[in-house]
């Protein structure tokens, strides 16, 4: 599943492993999860939403969506 995880995680400045243990999840999954190789529960993608500020379809679903529209979509 195609994400924007670590584009948003970076821009606020999170490493992986601060953003898993704010997820609560671990940094492996994590990386997995950014790299596309496993997808997130729904949970999972509940909290990783809230941490990085955003909601579901901006982070798992709207890849060419730029910062001005997604900020309209929230």
């Amino acid at each position: 599943m195609k994400n924007r995880i670590a584009e948003f995680r970076q821009k606020i400045g999170l490493s992986q492993t601060q953003l898993a243990k704010e997820a609560k999840i671990t940094r492996p999954y994590l990386s997995d999860i950014e790299r596309g190789i496993k997808s997130p529960t729904v949970d999972v993608a509940k909290r990783l939403c809230q941490v990085l500020g955003t909601n579901f379809e901006i982070l798992f679903c709207c890849h060419d969506v730029n910062d001005s529209e997604q900020i309209k979509l929230i």
